[in-house]
């Protein structure tokens, strides 16, 4: 932890972290999202779906005029 305490900021921007509390990983995470179920995906963005064709095999040849 020496080394970020370290750096151009020094000291005073890290004095304010509990490194105890994160060394015994006892700190309270800063945001618990609320999940439904194990495969609930609400907490993440929507993305549009992928429609390109998937990259060829290793052992499909295109690379054989190279």
């Amino acid at each position: 932890m020496f080394r970020l305490t370290a750096g151009p900021w020094g000291y005073s921007s890290t004095n304010c972290i509990n490194w105890e509390g994160l060394r015994q990983a006892t700190l309270a995470p800063p945001f618990t999202p609320t999940v439904k179920g194990p495969l609930d995906t609400g907490n993440f963005d929507c993305f549009p779906d992928d429609h390109e064709d998937p990259p060829p095999d290793e052992e499909s040849g295109w690379d054989l005029e190279f």
